[in-house]
């Protein structure tokens, strides 16, 4: 199983960013993650879905 996570912070003079991560709940590894300077769905799904190729997983 699998859960995903977005934390915002801002860096002053640049603005907000979001971290979207995926991360294993077993062995607590991040499978992926990036950097993004929006918060929207397709962020998201661009995250998971690197994940899943990462893991050889069919979606």
């Amino acid at each position: 199983m699998w859960q995903t996570d977005f934390t915002y912070f801002k860096i002053v003079g640049w603005g907000w960013y979001y971290l979207s991560t995926v991360l294993d709940d077993y062995s607590r590894y991040i499978i992926h993650w990036e950097l993004c300077d929006s918060m929207n769905a397709k962020d998201v799904k661009r995250t998971v879905n690197t994940a899943i190729e990462k893991a050889k997983l069919k979606s």
